[in-house]
């Protein structure tokens, strides 16, 4: 531990490995005359080595510590002499005794810092055995003393240059900012006079330094009217009477020696007029106050922009309102609709590993989704199978291209359960790009379209219970019917309009959920605990929903029709929902979205059939 704080004191001068100083050289060379020696050095003492900062006949400019004199000479804070190095047994077997220079005599006076850290010597040598006197031990000691006596002058001396170049560089940064600031900075003396009139104060004010600097006060910048208006609370606020000049600017700082910060009236040298934020703040110098600063920013801009947001909050927050109600719904829709599809559903980076999984994988593979979260792809696929090294190569290499188009891979894939089991799945993968590639993926067991689990004549009407898992399939299965009509936006288009009156066919329909009693299930985040709920009654179990179908190169029409009460159709198309109260009161949000989807929106009877038609171009 001492020797590292050695070290560090060492260190803390900069000096080792820098050029020769005539200061050093005239040193060594005082004290080789004085003690009569061929060589003479100043050594200094670093971790593995001596390095020479000033040498008289010695070459080498340093050697290795092991060998050294004197990281023997600074164990101690006295001089060390050595008469005769080859009998001296800390020395005699030294390769520099034993071979050139063949050093006898040493003597070293150590280097002392002021917290006594020896950092090297001053020493002399000889190749003659000899001894030496008192009186040129002292002046050694007394030399030694001038080395270290000049590298703190040499280290002061760096420090203050540093110190120099530091403050210079931040006075000039100091400047510039103080000149290009787009601040007005009115310095001033005790009596108001100003003394300091930056750059940012005369492009906002209009005049040039020369006109105020030392001949006025800043009162020819205020509106007198201001003035005194601030005068006479002043004196309500201190109880004692303000004259309405310089003292209204800096009688408030003046009695709290805080800065003083208010609006204030700024006049230009034109007269035009303008909103200023003033910070006014006494300027101390030995615990007395010498004068006053002011700092001044032009409000013209924020209170235009403050008067625009005044306007705009409302509005924001209406349409934030409505935002929230519909991401509430959308989100609670979507979770219900991807836990509850009859497809597995799953994200994954292109490298295959996978991100997030629904529960339906448990039906199709057997695993819980959060068994197969971060896996690859690749560890699902049947490993029995001699297809699977060339698909599971081919899909990967198709993912890794997907980025550059197509955007969609379909294809079917042998995937293991865990029994062990395989089963085929028809997958449909997309890419998606939110600020990093994705694919979303589905998968389905290869089976007979699910239409045809329903079908109840060749006139394709099927019929279904009240399973909002079998609604997604259905929507998607009509739709892809006449998806060589549709482009892609379309045939998604088509898609939720078909699955939204299927929701309200069930919801509003067949289980008779109103809208004030999905508005409070919604509210209270219950909404598909009631659906569940009513599914269960006997009376509602038996109702069934029907759909039907027809298409041609002209147009595709869905004719929807439940078994419930029906509703007022006319009141709900026409229906114009201007808050969110209304909105999470009477929904119609299904009806509103197909209406954008198709060209045809028709209710029959009651309310509970509607006639959906889409017209192709």
């Amino acid at each position: 531990m001492e020797e590292q704080r050695r070290l560090a004191a060492l260190y803390s001068y900069n000096i080792l490995d820098t050029s020769e100083e005539q200061a050093f050289d005239d040193l060594v060379r005082i004290a080789s005359h004085i003690c009569q020696t061929p060589i003479s050095l100043i050594s200094l003492i670093d971790s593995n080595r001596q390095w020479f900062k000033a040498r008289i006949g010695m070459e080498p400019q340093e050697t290795h510590r092991d060998i050294a004199f004197c990281a023997e000479a600074i164990k101690s804070p006295d001089l060390m002499v050595v008469e005769d190095a080859t009998n001296d047994p800390r020395f005699q077997d030294n390769p520099l005794v034993i071979d050139d220079p063949e050093i006898r005599f040493y003597a070293g006076a150590p280097l002392l810092t002021p917290e006594g850290h020896a950092l090297g010597t001053l020493c002399v040598i000889d190749h003659e055995t000899r001894k030496i006197s008192e009186e040129q031990r002292d002046l050694l000691q007394r030399l030694a003393r001038q080395v270290m006596n000049q590298m703190e002058l040499r280290r002061r001396i760096r420090q203050e240059k540093i110190t120099s170049e530091a403050l210079q560089q931040s006075l000039g940064i100091q400047r510039a900012m103080f000149d290009s600031a787009n601040l007005s900075i009115i310095a001033t003396d005790l009596d108001g006079i100003i003394q300091t009139f930056n750059q940012g104060a005369s492009r906002m004010l209009g005049y040039e330094p020369e006109e105020v600097v030392g001949k006025t006060d800043p009162r020819i910048f205020h509106d007198s009217h201001e003035i005194v208006r601030r005068a006479i609370q002043l004196g309500k606020d201190l109880g004692r009477m303000i004259e309405p000049g310089f003292e209204v600017f800096v009688a408030q700082c003046r009695e709290t020696k805080h800065a003083d910060e208010r609006e204030w009236t700024y006049i230009r040298k034109d007269g035009t007029r303008f909103p200023v934020l003033l910070s006014i703040t006494p300027v101390i110098k030995e615990d007395r106050i010498a004068g006053y600063l002011g700092i001044g920013r032009d409000l013209t801009e924020t209170n235009r922009l403050k008067e625009e947001r005044n306007e705009m909050s409302e509005e924001i927050l209406r349409a934030n309102k409505l935002l929230e109600a519909e991401l509430e719904e959308a989100s609670i829709r979507h979770k219900h609709l991807v836990e509850a599809s009859p497809e597995m559903i799953f994200s994954m980076e292109l490298d295959g590993t996978i991100r997030s999984m629904n529960q339906r994988i448990h039906g199709l593979l057997g695993y819980n989704a959060d068994e197969v979260v971060g896996q690859n792809i690749l560890d699902l696929l049947f490993s029995g199978s001699s297809q699977f090294n060339f698909e599971g190569e081919l899909l990967l290499d198709r993912m890794k291209n997907m980025a550059d188009g197509p955007g969609r891979i379909e294809m079917s894939l042998p995937f293991e359960t865990r029994a062990g089991n395989l089963i085929e799945l028809y997958v449909t993968l997309d890419y998606v790009s939110l600020g990093w590639p994705m694919v979303f993926g589905r998968a389905i067991p290869n089976q007979e379209d699910v239409l045809s689990q329903y079908v109840l004549s060749s006139s394709r009407e099927l019929q279904i219970g009240n399973d909002i898992q079998l609604i997604d399939e259905i929507s998607k299965s009509i739709a892809e019917e006449a998806s060589r009509c549709l482009d892609e936006e379309e045939r998604m288009g088509v898609t939720l309009g078909i699955r939204e009156m299927l929701m309200n066919a069930i919801e509003h329909g067949n289980l008779g959920i109103t809208f004030e009693e999905k508005s409070l299930a919604l509210e209270e985040d219950r909404l598909f605990d009631l659906i569940r709920e009513r599914q269960k009654e006997a009376s509602i179990r038996q109702k069934r929903i029907r759909v039907g179908y027809t298409f041609n190169q002209k147009e595709l029409s869905v004719h929807i029709e439940d078994e419930g009460q029906g509703f007022d159709t006319e009141k709900m198309l026409n229906r114009n929902i201007k808050d969110v109260v209304e909105s999470r009161r009477m929904h119609g949000r299904g009806i509103r979205i197909t209406k954008e989807m198709f060209d045809e929106i028709r209710y029959t009877g009651k309310g509970n059939r509607v006639i959906l038609r889409k017209l192709f171009e």
